[in-house]
């Protein structure tokens, strides 16, 4: 028997999607709310768990290129992409 999974909605996607765009602000008040908050973590729990949600998935690939691409070496470092 196959296991029903609750829709992400739509409520959840826009929440992920104002993340992504507080990312790119690149602010560090921001970023260390984020870090603090753990956000991140259940975002890429979400990803997980949704692994047929493309617009989930662009979205996560939005906060990663924005991590990236922004200057704040702690948030590389709380998401491991260095130490």
């Amino acid at each position: 028997m196959k296991k029903m999974i609750k829709p992400l909605g739509i409520t959840r996607l826009k929440m992920i999607e104002l993340i992504h765009l507080a990312l790119k602000m690149n602010l560090t008040p921001v970023t260390e709310k984020i870090i603090s908050s753990g956000i991140l973590k259940t975002v890429l729990s979400l990803f997980a768990e949704y692994e047929w949600n493309n617009m989930l998935h662009s979205q996560v690939g939005k906060i990663i290129n924005a991590i990236l691409d922004g200057s704040s070496t702690a948030l590389k470092t709380h998401v491991r992409f260095y130490d």
